[in-house]
């Protein structure tokens, strides 16, 4: 018998809990639609914008733009945490974050618009 991979396995598991998750969320979605949509056809495209919105796929843009970025935060964070003045180190922090903020700016509406498909 060939042994399981542990990443396989996780991997398999997440995709199974995904799409018993999406099931749930467009029956519970389809009950109380089911009879206002029933006469009007959908396209593939309507339906893959339905599935996206479902997902939020926004959300997890955003997740991936932001969690980086704070992230690096908290490292400088504790990096003048231990080699600076307290004076010093609010300078650079304050300095720091402005950027992070700019990066946030600027990168945002690509996120958003690329989330949108």
């Amino acid at each position: 018998m060939k042994p399981v991979n542990l990443k396989s396995a996780l991997n398999c598991t997440i995709l199974a809990m995904s799409c018993m998750a999406t099931t749930q969320i467009f029956a519970a979605d389809a009950a109380p639609k089911a009879q206002a949509e029933a006469s009007a056809p959908k396209t593939k495209q309507q339906l893959i914008q339905r599935l996206l919105e479902l997902w939020h796929v926004e959300a997890v843009g955003v997740t991936m733009l932001r969690e980086p970025v704070d992230n690096a935060l908290r490292q400088a964070r504790a990096a003048l945490q231990a080699r600076t003045t307290p004076e010093k180190r609010d300078e650079a922090l304050k300095d720091i974050e402005g950027y992070c903020q700019e990066l946030l700016e600027k990168l945002m509406p690509k996120v958003l618009e690329k989330a949108k498909v």
